[in-house]
């Protein structure tokens, strides 16, 4: 059935609608009071047409706005269903797998220092003085953990240059055997660069005396001859540092 709210008035003059004047010109009536009879009747049965057509659209959009719900409806229903499978699911495999399940806390690490330099060491770096790196390393640090601190003044006999035995401070004699800078390995020498610098910073050291370390260690550690396969060139650049 077509839109009867799109339909155009026939022009009921024109000679195709002639029999349909002749019933009313037989009375007397002239075709153009004839043809405003008809386009009368045809008005009246066309706002009838429209207001059937109204009410069976709006029918059609109950029918279409209900179908449309239930599928919503039934959508949210079978995704439930989904959700809670999946949910039942998870669970049970929690349940089967604790470990591969259980959370992980998300803990930041600390940033407390871990490594207390020896009181030899610590009183160096305090008064700005020179002290060997072999004192931050795993190794020396390890040694002077298993003798007593020597920084409190203590004398020791030792063999001079010359032969003779004279008395010295047991730290500067102890220094006289430690590891040199140069002779550190290259993990030794990662281990203590990093500790000497918080050492200086806790002793408040000068930051751009402990920016122009830090650099000069930086630039030793980055260069090409550290990854060298040439062994010389790894150990001409320790020995570089260890005697600048």
């Amino acid at each position: 059935m077509a839109n009867p709210h799109e339909l155009e008035i026939p022009d009921y003059t024109m000679n195709e609608y002639a029999e349909a004047r002749a019933m009313f010109t037989a009375d007397g009536k002239s075709n153009a009071e004839t043809a405003l009879i008809l386009a009368n009747v045809w008005r009246f049965n066309n706002a009838h047409d429209c207001q059937l057509w109204d009410r069976q659209q709006e029918t059609l959009e109950e029918v279409r706005l209900l179908e449309h719900a239930r599928a919503v409806e039934l959508e949210e229903q079978e995704r439930a269903v989904r959700e809670e499978e999946e949910e039942l699911a998870k669970c049970e495999e929690h349940k089967k797998y604790k470990n591969k399940c259980a959370p992980i806390p998300d803990t930041p690490l600390s940033d407390a220092p871990i490594f207390t330099p020896c009181c030899y060491a610590d009183a160096k770096i305090r008064s700005g003085d020179y002290c060997p790196l072999k004192y931050y390393t795993n190794k020396g640090h390890g040694n002077n953990l298993s003798f007593p601190d020597l920084d409190d003044g203590t004398l020791t006999l030792i063999h001079s240059e010359s032969g003779e035995v004279v008395l010295q401070g047991a730290a500067e004699a102890k220094v006289k055997h430690c590891t040199l800078d140069e002779d550190l390995s290259w993990e030794e020498f990662s281990e203590a660069n990093i500790r000497m610098l918080c050492d200086m910073e806790r002793h408040s050291w000068d930051k751009t005396r402990i920016d122009m370390v830090c650099t000069f260690w930086i630039e030793i550690e980055s260069h090409c001859w550290h990854h060298s396969t040439n062994d010389s060139n790894k150990c001409a650049l320790l020995v570089f540092q260890g005697r600048v």
